[in-house]
């Protein structure tokens, strides 16, 4: 400031209006109307929603069918197996040599001995 200013005070007296805050003194006006891109965006969200869903749905549905094919070809499996070990264990049973002469002999065939070869080498 320099020498030789007065500073005069200006007072105003201005009034401030005192809210209430039950009462609202705003203008309201009507919410703005949906546009249609608002409504085509959001039909459009909710159908890739929707496929998103199905999509989901269906790939669980086609591994639950590939999970009871496979629970299903396991267990033919394990029946297979089963009657393998019996047809195995019969075939070792029907190949016993004493059961192949009882039948021989029960059909009138006679027993003779077993004949041995010795070879022999000139060396």
């Amino acid at each position: 400031m320099a020498m030789g200013e007065s500073v005069a005070r200006v007072t105003t007296s201005q009034a401030f209006p005192i809210e209430s805050p039950s009462i609202d003194t705003r203008v309201r006006t009507a919410p703005a109307p949906v546009r249609k891109f608002n409504m085509a965006s959001m039909w459009f969200c909710i159908g890739v929603a929707v496929a998103a869903f199905w999509f989901i749905a269906s790939f669980g549905a086609k591994i639950d069918a590939t999970n009871y094919q496979i629970d299903n070809l396991q267990t033919q499996i394990k029946a297979q197996t089963a009657e393998n070990a019996s047809l195995t264990a019969s075939v070792a049973r029907l190949k016993e040599p004493s059961r192949i002469l009882s039948i021989a002999l029960g059909a009138g065939e006679k027993y003779a001995n077993p004949v041995t070869i010795t070879a022999t080498s000139k060396h």
